[in-house]
């Protein structure tokens, strides 16, 4: 190929003799990026059968992480559920400790104790003696 050019540039003359110079620096700076690309490609081909495993389980990191997510946020809407019907006992507790009468008590508590030959029980006895 050098033996082309230099038969196309006229044979002897320092121009020629330069640009063949000039020409066989760019072949051997070409070989050595070529050798240099090709180590680089084997060594990305290396990496390349690494990393297919490793990528394989961050896939299944991630659908695990997601399943716990799902199963989180349905326990998160468990208990707000929970929660939510916690307060609606509270509130009906506190209605029903509003409603009930000291009278209703103590009535309850005769009746109880003129129904059985036992003695009154003992929440009856001390309200009534609170009630002297």
């Amino acid at each position: 190929m050098l033996d082309a050019f230099k038969n196309m540039t006229g044979g002897t003359g320092k121009q020629a003799q330069k640009q063949t110079e000039e020409l066989e620096l760019l072949i051997a700076s070409a070989k050595e990026e070529r050798g240099a690309l090709s180590a680089m490609l084997t060594a990305l081909t290396a990496r390349t059968a690494k990393l297919t495993p490793m990528t394989k389980s961050l896939e299944q990191v991630t659908d695990t992480a997601a399943s716990i997510t799902t199963r989180l946020d349905d326990i998160a809407a468990r208990l707000a559920t929970l929660d939510d019907r916690t307060n609606e006992l509270a509130e009906v507790d506190k209605r029903i400790r509003r409603r009930r009468k000291p009278s209703v008590r103590t009535a309850s508590c005769r009746s109880t104790a003129r129904r059985s030959s036992i003695s009154r029980p003992r929440r009856c006895r001390r309200r009534r003696r609170s009630t002297r």
